[in-house]
């Protein structure tokens, strides 16, 4: 199976009493409502946290990321090629 044609970055916000602090996830899937579905498979969330699509992941955040379809793993800014 080779790269996701499309992605998302989604928003986790957990419950206040467990992590105030915002989540960030590549998400390898085509519709915005499966990304945020999907990141209830990753370890530690679950559906009383609050996912929020930001926004598509660009082809070569998809390339950096290695993200394979419907795939779900913790998003890194990808450093920039020289």
């Amino acid at each position: 199976m080779g790269l996701a044609k499309c992605g998302w970055l989604v928003e986790v916000r957990l419950r206040p009493e467990r992590e105030p602090d915002p989540r960030f996830f590549a998400v390898g899937t085509l519709e915005v409502g499966d990304a945020e579905e999907a990141i209830l498979r990753y370890p530690g969330i679950v559906r009383e946290d609050k996912r929020t699509a930001q926004r598509p992941l660009s082809d070569k955040e998809i390339a950096c990321l290695r993200l394979r379809v419907d795939s779900v793993r913790p998003y890194i800014l990808c450093p920039p090629r020289v």
